[in-house]
């Protein structure tokens, strides 16, 4: 059992090593005029927003909030 985990994780292990060989189509030039970093990616920001307490619980009184916002 023992044997075959530690077959599993060298495996693993190797085809990451394998995962992070350099980009034959990286381009700098492009990767400058686009903005993106040595390894050619952008970086991007996501934001996840909430409902604060103070919001009408009613639907009615909901839209008129909003009409007046």
């Amino acid at each position: 059992m023992i044997k075959n985990l530690i077959i599993v994780l060298l495996l693993i292990t190797s085809a990451n090593c394998f995962a992070q060989s350099k980009n034959s189509q990286y381009d700098p030039q492009l990767a400058q005029k686009l903005g993106a970093d040595e390894y050619g990616m952008e970086t991007y920001v996501m934001a996840f927003l909430k409902a604060g307490p103070n919001r009408p619980k009613d639907s009615v009184a909901r839209a008129e909030r909003k009409k007046h916002i």
